[in-house]
């Protein structure tokens, strides 16, 4: 096996804490090595030092065998490093072509820009990921996931000797995670050295040739065999977890969401009921119409025919802010940049839009919004340095918990939770979990969206599959319900008929 680059003793300190303590990986030409651990364990921190992101403070790093010390992540990129990052490098108001030519890759034609030879070259990075869109597409107009492909699409054009994966497959399918794990492969086949981080633990050991486990900035665990979920759930947060084991509260027998016939530019004769204290899952591909339906309830998308009614009541006003004040509240699945409000403090996320719970006689009542704050930070387990930490500078798990914080904290009867797991580790989703579980036992009724089908599954009373814009599917959650029985009703064929 060719070594391609190793790390030896890697420490890193940010304003006084450790976020990374010796730690060591070496990473060979032809093998998937994955990189696994909660978030906050060190893993992102040492894949920025290695492509060069930040320096190490202590510690050493070679590169076919000679040391080395990038200024930066271009110099880690012309070397044959690269990172593609779980947070998007790409401009949304530039088209796949610009974001692609961005770092000319090597091989890419330099006669005309967005002339024939660029545009076949764009093409071509596409069809290596499978993503079958014009290369003259804005990327802001393309879903999460098609935005993650363009950006590995991005990386292979690059032709690295050392390709960095930061959780390629979290905001994708089954079916669409696939052909990004067959890239890979693809990859190491061609001899390059790949490191995979992901906290779906069946991907891992899937495409694994060695798994490195991170605990407290440290690395705890090295396997080169065949390692169980369960070692590596050990290993990773040092007690048990209840993942996908739950039990789910009995619901209620009254409606408090009804919505018929709804349509908008992208869905079509969308209708379901939900009751309360219910959890209503929904599965389908990426852009088969499940975020979509949720947007058009929330009132962030206009609604072409159709009706929505709540507690007994027409919905006739759309605006987020009204829908809030009726009590139904929207969270996300864009954590970046739908959900975090960038530049502001954690503080000021958690309670931001429900500011007036807190005013006494016209004035803020900062003794009780610092102890809701305290009471968030503990039963959410969101850890932080300082209440007043950039939210940005938090980890993708603990972001999550602050939207779930402040959306839970406008005391809604209706959530609308968007991918609530997507990019967090192990024990942040069980949290999750449970939170959710918790909710509907209080009797707020939640509308689930996941590309996780075995999380739709352990959560949901019902679940309602989509396919080509409209409800293919609708199912009680019963023993017998299998993934393999969701995923055929998300693929239907064009005269299948909706199932109960």
């Amino acid at each position: 096996m060719t070594v391609k680059l190793v790390a030896k003793s890697v420490s890193k300190t940010y304003d006084g804490v450790k976020v990374l303590t010796e730690a060591s990986i070496e990473l060979h030409g032809g093998r998937v090595h994955s990189v696994v651990g909660e978030n906050g364990a060190g893993k992102s921190t040492l894949m920025k030092c290695l492509s060069g992101v930040v320096r190490a403070d202590t510690g050493l790093l070679t590169l076919g065998g000679k040391e080395v010390a990038f200024s930066g992540p271009s110099e880690a990129t012309r070397s044959g490093v690269v990172m593609v990052h779980q947070e998007l490098a790409l401009i949304a108001e530039m088209s796949i072509i610009d974001n692609i030519m961005l770092v000319r890759p090597p091989g890419a034609p330099w006669r005309f820009r967005k002339g024939k030879g660029e545009v076949e070259f764009a093409r071509q990075a596409l069809d290596r990921v499978g993503l079958s869109v014009s290369p003259h597409s804005l990327l802001g107009d393309l879903s999460v996931a098609q935005a993650y492909q363009v950006e590995i699409a991005k990386a292979l054009a690059l032709r690295a000797q050392v390709v960095i994966f930061d959780e390629p497959t979290a905001a994708l399918p089954a079916e669409e995670a696939e052909k990004i794990l067959a890239q890979i492969r693809v990859l190491r086949d061609e001899g390059a050295a790949v490191v995979f981080i992901s906290h779906r633990l069946h991907e891992v050991r899937e495409i694994s040739d060695e798994v490195t486990v991170m605990r407290d900035s440290q690395v705890v665990g090295h396997f080169s065999e065949d390692v169980s979920e369960d070692k590596l759930i050990h290993l990773m947060v040092d007690r048990p977890v209840t993942l996908y084991r739950s039990i789910r509260p009995a619901r209620g027998d009254d409606v408090v969401l009804e919505v018929r016939g709804l349509a908008t530019r992208k869905i079509q004769d969308v209708s379901f009921d939900l009751r309360r204290g219910e959890i209503l899952g929904f599965a389908g591909l990426v852009g088969a119409g499940r975020t979509e339906t949720m947007f058009a309830i929330a009132g962030v998308d206009s609604i072409l025919s159709g009706s929505v009614s709540l507690k007994g009541k027409a919905v006739t006003s759309w605006s987020t802010t009204a829908l809030k004040r009726a009590g139904l509240v929207l969270v996300p699945e864009d954590r970046k940049n739908q959900g975090i409000i960038r530049g502001l403090s954690t503080h000021e996320n958690l309670h931001s839009g429900n500011l007036l719970r807190f005013l006494r006689y016209g004035l803020l009542d900062v003794t009780s919004l610092r102890k809701a704050s305290d009471d968030a930070k503990t039963l959410f387990d969101i850890r932080f340095r300082s209440f007043w930490q950039k939210i940005e500078t938090l980890s993708g798990g603990n972001q999550q918990k602050v939207i779930l914080a402040r959306a839970i904290g406008s005391e809604p009867e209706v959530l609308i939770l968007d991918e609530p797991t997507r990019g967090v580790d192990i024990k942040a989703k069980d949290d999750i979990h449970q939170l959710i579980l918790k909710l509907a036992e209080g009797g707020t009724s939640v509308l689930l969206v996941s590309s996780e089908i075995e999380e739709v599954i352990a959560l949901s009373h019902r679940v309602i599959v989509f396919a080509e814009g409209t409800v293919s599917g609708e199912v009680e959650n019963d023993a017998s319900l299998s993934p393999e029985h969701l995923m055929r009703l998300a693929a239907p064929t064009p005269n299948s008929k909706r199932e109960r």
